[in-house]
């Protein structure tokens, strides 16, 4: 136990096991938030489909790459907490 410490005597890891989980219900509270951007980034993409111009073109392109981006991040964040649940 360090310095400072907010529980005395924390022999079960209570202070780790709070704040682990008051993260992870915030982490999920994002993600839906990003889950319903990658669900708006689909339907764009559907709904372009097929290009028929170079405007339709970069635009799906750039859906694409938002699409892409914020999957990763989804991803990443996801690994993260699968790291932090391991006590």
């Amino acid at each position: 136990m360090g310095k400072g410490s907010l529980f005395k005597n924390d022999f079960f890891g209570i202070k780790r096991k709070l704040f682990v989980w008051k993260n992870i219900k915030r982490l999920k509270q994002i993600n839906h938030l990003q889950a319903k951007i990658l669900e708006r980034l689909l339907n764009m993409m559907l709904d372009i489909g097929y290009p028929c111009n170079a405007e339709q073109e970069k635009t799906l392109q750039w859906v694409c790459e938002k699409y892409d981006a914020l999957f990763k991040e989804i991803n990443n964040k996801m690994n993260r907490a699968k790291g932090m649940i391991r006590i």
